[in-house]
């Protein structure tokens, strides 16, 4: 809340710059000399509670059009402003405002120095896009030549601009657009879903990656650093792995909070490759059909001089969290030259409410 004599001295200061503006016109036009401006000055910094410096915060003198940005060290200078007392207020999306008050600007005491301290403010939500629910299942490994028809939607959080685009491309990963133009649909509620859906083809012979990229662009920016990515591999389906059987061993619970113990039996073919490393990894669900949470992973080497085709088994002890809403288990050939994988699988998901098969 303002302190009414500062208000009071305000509008003082307010009315008595009119006056010298009305003299200093005057003046101008009888001699022809060009009004200078008050040699004011306001220095500071802007930080936040850890005391780290806060860039591109907004600083302005309450009440005016005197206004700047910090720069990366938090610091900010403000210039050219009449005698007066002011109050210098600091704001940035994510913080609540500070400014200190009543400080005084005369022609004794043109310059003053500040610290402003910037809190975290605990109702604030920052723009994000999320690309959930998308099919196939993220990493999957595509088919060269092959048309594929990928379907997702993208969630948002519009809390700190009036209105944003989501734009929705496809890229290889040497950044070269699959698409003529990105999909784009603009938004200007505050949280929501938007659906977005393409049939694209899988390079011939490529061996590489597809990234689906989401990015939101607010007001009138033409770059963006609010993004969302998943990645999908292009590779040749010679060498292959798969997961073909789930099951919980005795006295193991699929249940959410709780450890529980399965046994998982693998299947793989090598023939393109003289040996390989299979991973396999157990992931959880948080509600986006993303299964990014790894719950454990364990490793086991093959190789094609002890036949082309095997199979084994993997006892994984892993804690399903509570907010888990499905597990889903993974399975990747990766050759000790690389360390991308060249083949992935996914099993069905198990729902933590569920037995697997169920």
């Amino acid at each position: 809340m303002r302190d009414p004599s500062m208000i009071a001295t305000k509008v003082g200061a307010f009315e008595l710059m009119v006056l010298s503006m009305v003299i200093v016109s005057g003046l101008t036009k009888q001699c022809g000399a060009r009004p200078q401006k008050p040699d004011t000055s306001v220095r500071g910094v802007v930080v936040s509670e850890d005391d780290r410096p806060v860039a591109e915060a907004s600083v302005g003198l309450d009440g005016t059009t005197y206004q700047t940005t910090t720069n990366k060290q938090g610091k900010f200078t403000l210039r050219g402003f009449p005698y007066g007392t002011y109050t210098v207020v600091a704001a940035k999306p994510g913080f609540l405002a500070a400014g200190q008050f009543n400080l005084e600007i005369t022609k004794e005491h043109k310059r003053a120095t500040t610290r402003l301290v910037l809190r975290p403010d605990p109702d604030y939500t920052p723009n994000s896009v999320k690309i959930v629910d998308i099919t196939p299942t993220p990493e999957s490994v595509l088919t060269p030549g092959k048309d594929v028809s990928i379907r997702f939607r993208v969630q948002y959080s519009l809390s700190s601009d009036p209105y944003a685009t989501i734009a929705v491309s496809y890229q290889d990963d040497q950044g070269k657009a699959l698409m003529p133009m990105p999909s784009q649909v603009t938004i200007s509620n505050e949280k929501g879903f938007r659906s977005f859906g393409q049939t694209i083809r899988a390079p011939n012979r490529m061996n590489g990656k597809i990234q689906v990229i989401a990015a939101m662009f607010t007001g009138s920016a033409t770059q963006s650093n609010i993004t969302d990515m998943v990645t999908y591999y292009v590779r040749p389906f010679m060498d292959q792995v798969k997961v073909s059987d789930i099951a919980l061993t005795a006295g193991s619970a699929w249940e959410k909070g709780k450890e529980t113990s399965i046994v998982t039996t693998v299947d793989y073919v090598l023939k393109s490759l003289a040996s390989a490393e299979v991973r396999i990894q157990a992931r959880a669900d948080l509600g986006n059909g993303r299964f990014e949470v790894l719950l454990i992973q364990v490793s086991h080497s093959v190789e094609k001089s002890k036949g082309e085709k095997g199979a084994f088994t993997f006892q994984p002890t892993f804690m399903i969290p509570r907010n888990a809403t499905a597990i889903q288990v993974r399975a990747e050939m990766v050759p000790k030259e690389m360390k991308d994988p060249l083949v992935i699988q996914w099993s069905k998901p198990c729902a933590t409410d569920k037995k697997p098969g169920e």
